[in-house]
Order: C-alpha cells, then sequence, then structure tokens
C-alpha cells in the first residue's frame, strides 16, 4: 500500500508491517496530485498470489483496514495523541 502525505510518501508492506517513508515516489503507482487528502491517493503498489488476509495498520489520525473484498477506514477516537491518566484511584484535594 502507497500514499501521498504532503511532500512524503509512505508505504507498508502488509505482509511483514514494515513502513517506509521517501521524499520520492519510489513505486509509480502512487496518485501525486497535490491537493488530496491521504486516504484519497492511498492505492494498492503491489499484489501477490494469495489472496490477501484481512490486516490493518494506522495512517496518521485514521486505521486502516485492507481485506480481500477491499479498502475501507475509520477515524481514531481523540486523534493520535494519547491523554495522560492520573496513577492511583486518589481524589483531587481542593485549595
Amino acid at each position: 500500500m502507497g500514499w501521498r502525505q504532503g511532500a512524503v510518501y509512505g508505504y507498508v508492506d502488509l505482509q511483514t508491517g514494515r513502513k517506509v517513508f521517501s521524499n520520492k515516489p519510489i513505486y509509480g503507482k502512487v496518485k501525486t496530485n497535490k491537493g488530496l487528502k491521504p486516504l484519497q491517493s492511498l492505492t494498492v503498489v503491489q499484489r501477490g498470489a494469495k489472496q490477501p488476509r484481512v490486516k490493518s495498520f494506522r495512517m496518521g489520525n485514521a486505521v486502516v483496514m485492507v481485506s480481500p473484498k477491499g479498502i475501507s477506514y475509520r477515524g481514531v477516537k481523540g486523534g493520535t495523541q494519547s491523554k495522560k491518566k492520573r496513577k492511583g484511584n486518589r481524589r483531587r484535594r481542593r485549595t
């Protein structure tokens, strides 16, 4: 899978889970139009002989799921930053 994100091109190998980012397109199949959102430029770069299993990977603030039926995505709740949890079960003191 490959996509364009700003001036950077991202690729993920679904078999190994390895992600690669490059300033130039490595494969020619990725859409290079300016103004496209990363999810709009997401394309299949290479296909294997076997049908793929259902795989998912994170792309910015979206989770992309790839299956034999197609590609789907959903937004991550709360964005990409995780909230800091309070340690312990103590109540906050009022001053």
